[in-house]
């Protein structure tokens, strides 16, 4: 918990924050990889690749979190766009996940008048 408020108050220092979106990534895409193409613009501190719950599949995107708005910056103005793994990257900064409410919505309704 205190590293997220260490963020967060980085993060409305300089109105950046560390964490970015890395879209369009290749199902071949290693965690390594990755690693290593965001370490040459600075200090990666976190990597999430997300997978289907399903088939354990990657889903095709990451979360990488570099160690300063400085790194991410630059990790963005290098690799926005940079073929890796035969893949046209798209990075920017990761938008916060609203918050997600209980009791979901709807139902079927009974299933009369469906079809």
């Amino acid at each position: 918990m205190r590293r997220r408020a260490h963020q967060k108050a980085v993060k409305e220092q300089d109105g950046m924050g560390n964490r970015l979106y890395v879209g369009n990534l290749s199902f071949s895409t290693t965690r390594e990889t990755l690693e290593s193409a965001f370490a040459a613009a600075g200090e990666v501190l976190e990597i999430a690749m997300p997978t289907d719950r399903e088939t354990g599949q990657p889903r095709g995107f990451a979360f990488v979190t570099m160690g300063s708005a400085q790194a991410a910056n630059s990790a963005i103005s290098q690799l926005n766009g940079a073929l890796l793994d035969g893949r046209a990257l798209k990075v920017n900064e990761a938008q916060e996940r609203p918050a997600r409410g209980f009791g979901g919505g709807g139902g079927g309704g009974g299933g009369r008048g469906r079809y």
